[in-house]
């Protein structure tokens, strides 16, 4: 099931490349966010096989697209001139070392919340959680009426809307 998500994971980050140029880093920041969210309450409330491995690929969609994306953006926080030394040092290798701790610790931080819960609501409960944060960034990411014009692209990418 574990190779079902990572495998989902492979095929989302090829579609990075066609939303990056459709939407905005936060936007695409927010689908990854949520879609793991999305898969989790599925898994979370899943009646079979077939449901738990249909939230697993759910998720790992989200997670090839986050995972190029944070690449791209910690990577416009770069001066170009550096880009190449600060993406093969301190970054991008404290962006992969993120990941895996988070891996690691990830069982052990929700290990009360299963214990209390059982897994399925573990997953139900964290499920929630992400797709509440991503709903709450798709809100407050979104332009207001008044202000700068909204329609002006920032400096890091042709498609951000200034807030």
């Amino acid at each position: 099931m574990t190779a079902a998500s990572t495998l989902s994971s492979a095929a989302g980050a090829p579609a990075f490349p066609a939303l990056h140029r459709r939407l905005t880093p936060t936007m695409i920041t927010t689908a990854g966010i949520g879609l793991p969210g999305t898969g989790w309450l599925l898994v979370g409330t899943a009646a079979g096989v077939a449901q738990v491995a249909a939230g697993l690929l759910v998720g790992g969609l989200g997670i090839g697209l986050v995972v190029p994306n944070l690449n791209l953006r910690l990577s416009e926080t770069a001066h170009p001139h550096r880009r190449g030394r600060v993406l093969s040092g301190r970054v991008l290798s404290g962006l992969v070392t993120g990941i895996l701790l988070g891996q690691f610790l990830s069982p052990l931080a929700v290990q009360p919340l299963i214990q209390n819960t059982g897994i399925a609501a573990a997953f139900t409960w964290t499920g929630t959680a992400l797709a509440a944060a991503a709903a709450l960034t798709a809100i407050t990411a979104l332009p207001t009426r008044t202000g700068p014009d909204r329609n002006t692209p920032s400096p890091t990418h042709p498609t951000e809307r200034t807030t």
